[in-house]
């Protein structure tokens, strides 16, 4: 991560762990905000913290995205219909599932044997809570 903040020519962020339900992100993340000022961004690892972040953005008046973007995780069906619709990282849930279960199988069937690595791809949907960084000074 830190050699494409080099590449851009900034700085690496500091990262705060909010958590991952609703209450969880709003509590952290409203104080949070309120002492170190906003982030250019926020990605939000659930569904749940990601509602959690749209609700103390707006507890603060920060909108999205012209006070900071955001990205979710999963693209939920409520991500898209949301104002604004959030960026999310879309995993490949289904075939995540079908992987567990045959692993599991496979190490039910041959307990001696070492679990398979399997490396899954994901994509970014884009969508209106995010824009683009300011150029760098």
């Amino acid at each position: 991560m830190s050699a494409a903040f080099t590449r851009a020519r900034r700085a690496a962020p500091p990262v705060l762990e909010v958590g991952l339900e609703f209450e969880e992100a709003r509590h952290t993340l409203d104080p949070h905000l309120a002492r170190h000022g906003r982030p250019t961004g926020i990605i939000a690892l659930t569904n749940t913290a990601t509602l959690g972040v749209l609700a103390a953005c707006r507890d603060l008046g920060l909108g999205v995205p012209d006070s900071l973007s955001l990205v979710g995780f999963d693209d939920y069906a409520w991500m898209a219909a949301s104002t604004p619709a959030i960026t999310a990282v879309c995993q490949p849930v289904d075939v995540m599932g079908a992987a567990a279960w045959e692993q599991l199988r496979s190490m039910i069937a041959r307990p001696d044997e070492s679990a398979a690595r399997l490396v899954l791809g994901c994509r970014l949907e884009v969508r209106q809570s995010t824009r683009p960084l300011d150029p760098p000074p």
